[in-house]
């Protein structure tokens, strides 16, 4: 971050570094406020105070990123696989699970109108 720190009119860049590493998201709040280590969407690496939008804009392409790309899995079935790269550790790529039942199933098809069969 040296060379955006430096730049004229910059008054300050911060990371994750200089943030709790809270989360937020809607529903899994499991975004970090500012990407540090390992993450796995778009998200900013950095902020930066300066006296211009223009400054700003300018002293962003100063910052360096290293990026390592990792493995992906991006169909459901072959993510829960043993052996399989895991996104979040603790829960076997299975950020969450929830089961509805209520009312009867087969009386449901037996009236509806249409009946849509499908895998999601």
């Amino acid at each position: 971050m040296n060379n955006a720190e430096k730049f004229p009119g910059v008054k300050a860049v911060i990371t994750a570094n200089d943030v709790p590493r809270g989360r937020f998201g809607s529903g899994i709040k499991d975004q970090p406020i500012l990407a540090h280590d390992e993450f796995w969407a778009i998200g900013a690496v950095a902020a930066i105070a300066a006296e211009t939008a223009d400054i700003a804009e300018e002293a962003v392409d100063l910052i360096e990123v290293e990026y390592e790309e990792l493995p992906a899995v991006l169909d459901p079935e072959e993510a829960m696989k043993p052996g399989a790269p895991q996104l979040h550790e603790e829960a076997n790529n299975i950020r969450g699970q929830k089961k509805v039942r209520i009312g009867d199933i087969e009386e449901g098809f037996r009236e509806a109108d249409y009946v849509f069969k499908a895998r999601f």
